[in-house]
């Protein structure tokens, strides 16, 4: 009698306990499914490992760039939550004095320390020239006069405009250019006074010149400024009378409390008409 086929199943038992013969090779064939399905896992396992492996090294990487002043070092856009350059590498350099004398200096709103090297060019500067008053007719007095002039340009240049439409006048401080705008301003008994609450505490001082003369002034939060200029709409707003009455309005470029910076291009809206109503225009 022939002797039966032997079954798959047996085959594979048969392949596994190495008694098959010739027939091992079909026993392979059908075992080689789970074969691929370890080596999937394995490299499935090696790619993860390597890709943690790489996660960790850029992690390390950006550490350490972000320790090295990494936005500094290179033209790009820093955060404008991050200083532009190593803080350590100034103060090491230019504020020593801050670590020799164990001082800790928070006043940089009112009045910024000088770093040493402004000061070595500066007196490089003078040790180099001769400079007189700039009021007088001299060689040395030109030589004043041109200093103060390119001064003068960088400033119109850096708030864009020009020296043929703005005059730049030297005070001491804030304190006493705002005092200026005060004491000069044209005010009468209509003149409206509006200013941020955000705002330089020596501006608050020029309401003083508006009680003076009987004049008004309106305090406004900035979000509520906000909102009025956003929705503003110049075609809306009537050519005033020019009936010879001024009014002054103040927006900070930053608050120096709370360091806010304030959007200046809203000052165009106020000039097309945006506080008319505020101004009783």
């Amino acid at each position: 009698m022939a002797s039966q086929p032997p079954s798959k199943r047996t085959i594979v038992s048969a392949a596994r306990n190495g008694k098959l013969g010739n027939q091992t090779t079909t026993g392979l064939q059908i075992g080689q499914p789970n074969d691929s399905k370890s080596a999937k896992r394995f490299w499935i396992v090696g790619l993860l490992l390597a890709a943690f492996v790489v996660f960790c090294l850029v992690i390390a990487l950006a550490i350490y760039l972000f320790s090295q002043g990494y936005p500094a070092s290179k033209n790009r856009a820093p955060s404008p939550f991050t200083y532009l350059y190593d803080v350590d590498s100034i103060r090491s350099h230019d504020f020593k004095r801050l670590t020799e004398t164990g001082q800790v200096y928070l006043d940089h709103a009112g009045s910024g320390l000088y770093a040493e090297s402004d000061l070595d060019r500066h007196v490089s500067v003078l040790k180099s020239g001769i400079f007189g008053n700039p009021h007088s007719q001299s060689i040395s007095s030109k030589c004043s006069e041109d200093f103060l002039e390119k001064a003068r340009e960088s400033i119109a240049e850096f708030f864009h405009t020009s020296l043929f439409r703005h005059y730049v006048i030297f005070t001491s401080g804030a304190t006493a250019a705002l005092k200026l705008v005060g004491e000069s301003f044209p005010w009468t008994s209509d003149s409206h006074f509006v200013y941020t609450l955000e705002n330089h505490n020596s501006v608050l001082g020029i309401r003083e010149y508006t009680k003076l003369q009987k004049a008004n002034f309106t305090a406004i939060p900035y979000r509520e400024l906000l909102d009025t200029l956003i929705s503003f709409d110049p075609g809306q707003v009537k050519e005033p009378e020019d009936t010879g009455v001024y009014h002054l309005f103040a927006l900070p470029a930053e608050c120096n409390f709370s360091g806010s910076k304030f959007n200046l291009s809203l000052i165009a809206k106020v000039k097309a008409g945006a506080l008319n109503s505020v101004f009783n225009i």
